[in-house]
């Protein structure tokens, strides 16, 4: 009888403490979380202005290119073979120097998206922790490493909503 008693209840405080992890357990929708957050747009304009000097001298250059173009196709016939030479010689330099500063830019650009999207995960990680230590969770899980969840234990809008405080 003592045996079935202590079984009972070991049984009981196992099942408890079950209840009670299962309580602490939450997600968040990581993808939402991102497009939703409001310094997505913020940084994106930042780039947009660090990098708006060399869009331009980009545009410029293939400015610079179709006028030569169109002088050759305009004027070639008339055009002696001298100038002709000289004509497509400034535009093949144009050329590789607009390749030159596009992949530049490209690569730069890459970088620098890299460098603020590490910035937003680590926003969005402090928010997460904020998160789950006012709510008293254990565990927080991404979305694509769950099979099912409740929806009460969704802490997606939360989230974002620390996430708008700190912007």
């Amino acid at each position: 009888m003592k045996k079935l008693v202590f079984a009972a209840l070991a049984a009981f405080v196992l099942i408890s403490n079950m209840a009670v992890a299962a309580d602490s357990v939450a997600y968040v929708n990581m993808p939402r979380v991102l497009q939703e957050m409001p310094q997505k747009d913020e940084i994106g304009n930042i780039l947009k202005r660090e990098f708006a000097d060399r869009v331009e001298e980009l545009k410029r250059l293939e400015g610079e290119m179709q006028g030569i173009v169109q002088k050759a196709q305009k004027d070639g016939a008339l055009m002696g073979e001298n100038e002709q030479i000289a004509l497509e010689r400034q535009l093949e330099g144009l050329k590789s120097q607009y390749e030159l500063k596009k992949k530049a830019l490209e690569e730069d650009n890459r970088r620098r998206q890299a460098d603020e999207r590490n910035k937003l995960l680590l926003q969005v990680q402090d928010a997460i922790n904020k998160v789950a230590k006012a709510e008293g969770l254990a565990m927080v899980f991404n979305t694509n490493a769950l099979v099912y969840a409740a929806d009460n234990t969704d802490i997606t809008d939360k989230v974002i909503a620390e996430l708008a405080k700190t912007k």
